[in-house]
């Protein structure tokens, strides 16, 4: 209760900020103990060239369509319709967000980012539709933050000729 009440009380871009950065740590702290473990493969070939294309998807398209149809909805009907459940949003976030991990099929360690990413939007839309400010276009920006710094990465890597 404490975190979501210092959450709260923040900017929206300093949420966004948050968020992103959060999710981004997290992702790297859990790859090293994968590749520790032996359970993640990096290499990055040719095939993982990003396009126009790609950068469009996965900046603008997808992190519009996927808050709308995996945090907003959810949060929205819940908040409007089940009124009367005490735990309502955290079972409606931790189901978002494996409905939102399991639209992105891929081994263990993908599944695991992904579903911290979809619990830090989903929550992160929660406070967003609680303080009435763009949650839509707020929590996509935290996707979007994620998705840029990620296509980066990939693209560094490919232009250094990194790839295996």
């Amino acid at each position: 209760m404490k975190i979501y009440r210092y959450l709260y009380k923040l900017k929206p871009y300093q949420l966004v900020l948050i968020g992103t950065l959060l999710v981004l740590a997290f992702n790297y702290t859990i790859s090293i103990y994968y590749e520790w473990l032996g359970l993640e493969d990096n290499t990055i070939t040719e095939e993982d060239r990003v396009s126009i294309l790609t950068i469009i998807d996965a900046t603008i398209i997808s992190p519009l369509l996927e808050t709308l149809i995996f945090q907003y909805l959810p949060l929205i009907i819940v908040y409007y319709h089940f009124k009367k459940y005490k735990y309502r949003y955290c079972i409606v976030i931790v189901l978002s967000a494996i409905a939102f991990a399991a639209v992105h099929p891929h081994e263990l360690p993908y599944f695991t980012y992904i579903l911290f990413l979809g619990l830090t939007l989903s929550f992160s839309c929660f406070i967003f539709i609680r303080k009435k400010r763009y949650p839509i276009l707020y929590t996509s920006l935290i996707h979007a933050g994620y998705n840029s710094f990620l296509l980066i990465g990939r693209m560094f890597l490919l232009d250094f000729d990194l790839i295996k």
